[in-house]
């Protein structure tokens, strides 16, 4: 018997620890041990012996994981390049009024998102968006650096206080209407256990500094 990952379920290791990401449930959670090395061994090799696949059986209750009549690989975890930059140390110019009216009203737009429709969704809405239109490095537009500062700093006139997902996917949408389609991370550390959103374009983190981001393992790259 083989075990599918479900496809709505995020994966990856942090400070050594399997780390799950349920999309349809919103939530992310770490494994008890047994349960933690059963999985381990899963991502190295679908034929797993009786004894994990049983410590294995709370995620199979839950949906996490499905029996299936052949061996299965596990999906990679997500991934991308390790940051290297930020632009909040690049020099950007100076924005527009209407720049930063909009880049306001966005992340109040994405507040309203995020309060009342499902994490999934929002996510599969970026995920065709971004299907539809080839990737394009902001570096490649002359606006988008002015495009960029105006939304970094309308951040000013918006609580700070865990506004990491809420600016990402605002930043993520606002980039969108002008063609360009970075990628939405979700990250996770241990020790203490936390989360974290941003947005990277290549080497590049735009919304947050190279320290910040450093500590996290990505979970979710959209």
């Amino acid at each position: 018997m083989g075990l599918r990952l479900h496809p709505d379920v995020r994966w990856c290791i942090a400070g050594g620890r399997i780390v799950l990401f349920d999309l349809r449930a919103d939530r992310c959670f770490c494994l008890h041990d047994t349960v933690d090395a059963a999985f381990q061994r899963l991502t190295h090799s679908p034929a797993l012996p009786d004894i994990d696949i049983a410590s294995l059986q709370p995620l199979l209750a839950r949906g996490i994981l499905s029996a299936c009549p052949e061996l299965v690989t596990l999906p990679p975890q997500d991934s991308l390049p390790t940051v290297q930059t930020s632009a909040l140390d690049v020099p950007l110019p100076a924005a527009s009024r209407l720049a930063s009216v909009e880049a306001w009203a966005t992340q109040i737009q994405a507040g309203v998102k995020l309060s009342y429709f499902p994490f999934l969704r929002i996510l599969n809405i970026i995920k065709r968006r971004k299907g539809r239109r080839a990737m394009q490095a902001f570096q490649t537009s002359g606006d988008l650096p002015r495009d960029l500062s105006a939304y970094l700093r309308s951040r000013r006139a918006i609580s700070v206080q865990d506004k990491c997902l809420r600016t990402s996917v605002g930043l993520i949408d606002f980039l969108a209407r002008r063609d360009c389609f970075p990628c939405l991370v979700i990250g996770v550390r241990m020790y203490p256990f936390a989360s974290h959103a941003w947005v990277q374009d290549g080497l590049m983190v735009l919304n947050d500094t190279v320290d910040q981001v450093a500590p996290y393992t990505p979970i979710v790259v959209i």
